[in-house]
């Protein structure tokens, strides 16, 4: 007497509608973040620089290079802070709130309201566009004050959608291509995001 076989279900592969529905998240470099920092403080005279000028130029060059290439530099969490949109990871960082806090004092030397360049931590993890961006973003922002450029970034949209209410609130890759006019590549964005995990991955 034959029994009868269960049906075996083969395992799918997550849809495109499934992936659609959850967030964009970019691993955060944190080695990449370091040497962005380094390339912008070596610009700004005697090698220091505000911590708020320098959170603000790295999201602007991330924010850039995300509607440019559908990559930010650093893969860093954007948030919403009082004073505008800043890089979660190494702002906190250099509060000295993190594991990456130790890294980050090595390379940087805290002075009051700034942070002075104490140790190159090289540019090996930085690729051409995006030491021409960050140079780029430099030179342009070059004439505007810690201020200025903190009220330049009030204008951003994503910044206004999540300005109220919490003292900090996260800003999704999404609300930032929303904000550049580049919904359209969100797709790309993804498959950009899911690579470099992957290939992260392959080194661990």
């Amino acid at each position: 007497m034959k029994t009868a076989s269960m049906p075996v279900r083969e395992a799918r592969a997550p849809t495109e509608e499934k992936k659609a529905g959850k967030p964009i998240r970019f691993l955060f470099d944190f080695r990449k973040a370091l040497q962005a920092a380094a390339v912008l403080t070596k610009r700004e005279p005697c090698e220091m620089i505000p911590r708020m000028r320098l959170l603000k130029l790295l999201y602007i060059a991330d924010r850039e290079a995300l509607k440019e290439i559908g990559c930010p530099i650093t893969g860093d969490r954007f948030i919403a802070l009082p004073n505008g949109p800043v890089l979660s990871g190494l702002y906190e960082a250099m509060k000295g709130e993190t594991q990456r806090s130790l890294a980050f004092e090595k390379c940087f030397t805290g002075i009051g309201y700034c942070v002075k360049l104490a140790r190159s931590p090289g540019l090996s993890a930085l690729n051409r566009y995006e030491i021409r961006k960050l140079q780029e973003v430099s030179d342009r922002c070059k004439d505007k004050d810690d201020w200025a450029l903190s009220e330049l970034s009030h204008e951003f949209p994503e910044w206004k959608k999540h300005s109220s209410g919490q003292p900090s609130r996260s800003i999704s890759v999404e609300d930032v291509l929303e904000a550049v006019g580049r919904s359209g590549i969100a797709g790309k964005v993804r498959r950009n995001a899911e690579l470099t995990k992957a290939v992260a991955e392959l080194w661990e």
